[in-house]
This record gives structure tokens, sequence and C-alpha cells, in this order.
């Protein structure tokens, strides 16, 4: 649970860093844009990653809550 925690929080420092370059002008958010729509090889990857990290960690906060509620 921790582990997929600590990732899902690094992705969204990076979401939020990538967000935050709107407050740098059009041309360097426009440049970021561009970057995502350009490179599906790095978006299919990190949304997949995203999926299977959620459900990991959703499956592991049901299998801590069993195994509290059993102890």
């Amino acid at each position: 649970m921790a582990a997929t925690g600590v990732a899902l929080f690094l992705f969204l420092l990076g979401h939020l860093a990538g967000n935050l370059q709107v407050f740098f002008g059009r041309e360097v958010i426009n440049h970021y844009g561009h970057f995502l729509q350009s490179n599906p090889e790095v978006i299919w990857p990190a949304r997949i990653s995203l999926l299977v990290l959620v459900g990991l960690h959703i499956w592991s906060a049901a299998r801590l809550t069993l195994e509290n509620r059993a102890a």
C-alpha cells in the first residue's frame, strides 16, 4: 500500500510540475502540450502504469482492511 501510494504521489508531483508551466507563459505550456501530444510512446505506458498502480492500491487497501478485521 505504501509503495503504490508513494508512486502515485510522485506522479501527482510530476503532473503538478507540468501544469504549473502555465505560469511561465504561452510558449512554455504549448511546448509541454505539444511534447505530450506528439509522444504517445511516453503517454500510453504512463496511463497503463497509473491504472495498474490504482488497481494495486485499491487491492492492497481491501486486503489490509480484511486483515485488520480478522485480527
